[in-house]
C-alpha cells in the first residue's frame, strides 16, 4: 500500500523531473528518499526550488558520484596548505 505522502512526493518529482523517480520510505530526519538519475546540478536545483516554493515539500539534495567520477577526482592535483602553515 502506498502512503498518501509518497504519492504526493512522487507526483511532485515526476512533474519536476519528467521521469518516474524511485521513492524509498525512511526513518529519521526524512520521511522518504527520492532517487532521480540523469539530472545535472542546475536541473536538480530548479526542481528543488520549484518543489520548495509550492510549500508542499521540503527538500535536501545530495549529489551522488559514480565510481568513475571518484576515480577521475583522485587523479586531480592540488596545492593545499592548512591555515597557519
Amino acid at each position: 500500500m502506498i502512503a498518501k505522502r509518497e504519492i504526493v512526493a512522487l507526483q511532485c518529482a515526476t512533474q519536476a523531473f519528467n521521469q518516474r523517480p524511485g521513492c524509498l520510505p525512511a526513518f529519521g530526519d526524512h520521511d522518504g528518499i527520492i532517487i532521480v538519475d540523469g539530472l545535472d546540478n542546475v536541473e536538480a536545483t530548479a526542481a528543488a526550488l520549484i518543489g520548495g516554493a509550492s510549500g508542499s515539500v521540503r527538500t535536501k539534495t545530495t549529489v551522488l558520484l559514480t565510481p568513475e567520477e571518484v576515480d577521475e577526482a583522485t587523479k586531480k592535483q592540488g596545492n593545499y596548505r592548512p591555515p597557519g602553515q
